[in-house]
């Protein structure tokens, strides 16, 4: 099940939790008989069989994806037996509602259930997990909660997701995480559409911050005297000091980002409010390039008197030479990021 990453939103306690995640229409209107598994006319025994794709909810969630077999001797249970039990194949698969799905790359390809990367941040995920553009599939639970947002006497949502990551050939356990996000119910129905396109976008310019600050580092790097390595394989401290700076930037745009996402409260504005609208998104702009400027300072002290007077570094096929300096790495960066906001 955890190569599903499971989807759940999560409440106070653990009844209202289950109240809330038990799914009882299906997003894709599959309208069918419940079969729960104690209402099948035989009992499946055998190890790792593979069923057709469960028509209802039901069956689903009575699925026996283990079993277990007790041996009795006389009144006495001596031991038991675990082994795999019915699985179904994972493409378009939506009846599955806690699953998150991979967005296929051509219109012909199949919907299949995506990890999550331990490294990324969830809100990153921001459109996978409440948006349907862009050819998106949310996953039913979430679909459900927007179904009956309007109806339940909450708020917020936190949506709370759990991975496993595993290692070689998925043959054990290397690490379990979990992560979680809150939001406005708002934000998730019609009212909130105009606020997810927008909240995609700074999404997205974050995502540029991380590859500008990415670009300092390599050139903060050079400019103390590193090499890039050649166009085939790029050195690896090069490269880790580009990916430790991108991690050290979404590190510190992440709660600020959560506090920013879960204070948007679209009943408070009206549509033709822009004035309001903007102030809002003006605010955590003003916040990420606040701690972008902050990263790049930083690396520019730590990057040592060497960076600053600087390096020159000749390409071997034209014979040019490129001058890297902390001043200009920092100047260079600055322009970037003006560019990032230029249409604000």
């Amino acid at each position: 099940m955890f190569s599903l990453t499971p989807t759940f939103a999560k409440e106070p306690n653990l009844f209202e939790t289950l109240l809330l995640n038990l799914v009882m229409v299906n997003g894709d209107q599959v309208e069918n008989k419940e079969k729960p598994l104690w209402e099948s006319d035989t009992v499946r025994r055998e190890e790792r069989t593979e069923i057709p794709f469960p028509d209802n909810l039901a069956e689903l969630y009575t699925l026996q994806s283990r079993r277990v077999f007790l041996e009795r001797e006389n009144d006495t249970v001596i031991r038991y037996y675990l082994i795999g039990g019915d699985f179904f194949q994972k493409e378009n698969a939506f009846m599955e509602p806690m699953t998150v799905w991979r967005t296929p790359k051509k219109e012909k390809d199949s919907y299949v259930p995506r990890r999550h990367d331990a490294n990324k941040q969830m809100w990153r995920d921001f459109a996978l997990l409440y948006d349907y553009k862009e050819g998106n599939h949310v996953a039913g639970v979430i679909q459900w909660v927007q179904r009956i947002a309007e109806e339940i006497d909450m708020q917020m949502v936190q949506t709370t997701i759990v991975s496993v990551q595993y290692g070689d050939k998925d043959f054990f356990v290397q690490n379990v995480f979990w992560d979680s996000l809150m939001v406005n119910k708002q934000l998730l129905i019609d009212i909130g559409a105009n606020w997810r396109e927008k909240i995609k976008v700074e999404i997205n310019r974050c995502e540029q911050l991380a590859d500008a600050i990415r670009k300092l580092a390599g050139n903060l790097y050079l400019a103390s005297g590193g090499t890039k390595g050649d166009a085939k394989s790029w050195d690896k401290t090069f490269l880790k000091s580009r990916e430790s700076a991108s991690a050290q930037l979404y590190f510190r745009l992440d709660m600020p980002f959560r506090r920013w996402l879960a204070g948007i409260t679209p009943e408070e504005v009206d549509s033709a409010d822009y004035e309001t609208e903007e102030k809002v998104f003006s605010a955590w702009q003003k916040t990420a390039k606040t701690i972008a400027y902050s990263c790049a300072e930083e690396l520019a002290m730590h990057a040592g008197d060497a960076a600053m007077v600087g390096h020159e570094i000749k390409n071997e096929k034209s014979g040019d030479s490129v001058r890297y300096s902390a001043p200009k790495a920092i100047h260079q960066f600055r322009i970037q990021v003006a560019e990032i906001y230029k249409k604000i």
